[in-house]
């Protein structure tokens, strides 16, 4: 006979033989567990949810504004006069959005006096080697600020090359914006300019007249933000990437196409100049 056979058809009898020297004191407590657990069972109470803070702390402030976002159109509910616009809103550090106003104000610092361009603001630590302006808060938080503002985001442009080695491009899309810049130069003093006054044409052609989109970046997979990660705020040469984006699609390899904006050297003022930034609504 199979070993194993033997074994299964003697288990019964074994598993018999050991229950029945089973101690008194051993039932006992089995009992008196089982008793507890379902005195504790009967006696448990539904769990309490905790008190929501109060929505006047500044820490609950923020949620309470990215709960009031429509996901259909991208503008705020004014929930509250406060959120509404009547006051200010400091989203962070040197970034408000001012519904009065109707503008955004972000604190820059000025990155070139010379060279090509590829951005016009970037995140710190990304691509100041190519960028007139840098900031050092996530593009995330501009893209929030946009939206408090009532813009409506599309999404950024894109390139590539067909069979042929002919650049296709499809434009950038989003609600059109406005941009200026305040700063003090050491020579022209207080200044108020479009951020287009600092960038000039390599072959001597013309901007477009309204060069922004609020093109919204994208969410890459498991829900970052591209931006946070690419550094473009507001681009210039197509990455793909950009919150917001210049209606010109430009190829940012230049194996493909030959840089074309650079920095208009009159205008800026020296590398690390306190600049603030003004974005808004162009319609």
């Amino acid at each position: 006979m199979d070993p194993r056979v033997f074994m299964v058809r003697r288990s019964p009898t074994m598993w018999r033989r050991r229950t029945t020297t089973i101690t008194l004191p051993l039932v006992t407590l089995l009992l008196v567990t089982l008793l507890l657990v379902t005195l504790g069972a009967c006696s448990a109470s539904p769990p309490v949810r905790p008190p929501a803070p109060p929505a006047s702390s500044a820490e609950s402030a923020p949620a309470v504004m990215h709960a009031a976002v429509l996901p259909s159109t991208g503008a705020l509910e004014p929930a509250t006069a406060e959120q509404g616009g009547e006051t200010p809103i400091e989203l962070a550090p040197g970034l408000v959005v001012d519904r009065p106003r109707r503008e955004v104000r972000l604190g820059a610092q000025s990155a070139l006096d010379a060279g090509w361009l590829e951005q016009a603001v970037c995140l710190a630590g990304t691509r100041e080697h190519e960028s007139l302006l840098v900031i050092d808060l996530p593009p995330r938080l501009v893209h929030a600020a946009l939206l408090m503002l009532g813009a409506t985001p599309g999404e950024p442009g894109r390139w590539r090359v067909d069979a042929e080695g002919v650049i296709v491009r499809d434009d950038p899309t989003g609600e059109r914006l406005e941009i200026l810049l305040r700063f003090e130069h050491p020579r022209r003093g207080r200044v108020e300019e479009p951020l287009t006054a600092w960038i000039r044409v390599a072959d001597g052609g013309s901007l477009p007249e309204e060069p922004w989109r609020f093109a919204g970046s994208r969410i890459l997979e498991g829900g970052a933000y591209a931006a946070d990660y690419g550094g473009s705020v507001v681009g210039l040469a197509t990455f793909g990437d950009e919150v917001v984006a210049f209606t010109r699609v430009l190829a940012d390899q230049a194996e493909v196409e030959a840089p074309q904006l650079l920095v208009e050297v009159d205008k800026v003022p020296p590398p690390g100049t306190p600049v603030e930034i003004v974005m808004r609504r162009a319609s």
